[in-house]
Parts: structure tokens; sequence; C-alpha cells
């Protein structure tokens, strides 16, 4: 499998040392291949409202697995949405019905 990276030997090795330097948990790798996504993305210029909804994307659901890290060996599953949908709504109340089955 071809490696996931910059293709700039500097770069990279600036990703792995970076990567090195913070807490191991022996997942360097994907967490080498995440940073290189955002490089990517990125230098692919994308428009702000995009990088604005990666960028909260990622950061909820980090946020998701670490309130649910407590329950890791309990079968969950977590609905998202839109917080802008009121109650009463047809999609509400829908989503209300499939969390209760």
């Amino acid at each position: 499998m071809r490696p996931y990276d910059m293709g700039d030997a500097e770069l990279d090795q600036a990703i792995a040392n970076l990567v090195s330097a913070t807490a191991s948990n022996n997942n360097e790798e994907l967490v080498r291949e995440i940073i290189t996504t955002a490089l990517k993305l990125y230098r692919d210029a994308p428009e702000r409202g995009d990088l604005k909804l990666i960028n909260t994307a990622l950061k909820e659901m980090r946020y998701s697995m670490l309130v649910f890290s407590r329950y890791r060996d309990e079968p969950k599953v977590t609905i998202y949405g839109s917080a802008r949908t009121k109650p009463g709504e047809p999609n509400y109340e829908l989503t209300k019905e499939f969390a209760r089955i």
C-alpha cells in the first residue's frame, strides 16, 4: 500500500516529529494521516466555510468520543442533527420516536 503523506520528505518528517512529541497510544500512523489530510485540505484552498464545517465536525466528533468513552463497553447509538430543529417539527418528533426504540 502506498504511503499516505505530503510527498515532501522534510514536511513529512516534521509531521512525524510533531506526532512523536505528543502522548503516544500506538496510533501514531493514524494521527499522522489525520494531520496530513488536514494539510492537504488546506493546500487544496477550499472556501473558508468548508474549512469551518470540517473543523466543527471534527471537534464535535472528538468531544462525543470523549463523552462516551466511559461507556466504551456498552452498545450505543449517536444521532447527529441540527440543534435548530424545534420540538414539534416532524423531523424532531420522528427522531425522538426513533431514539425511543
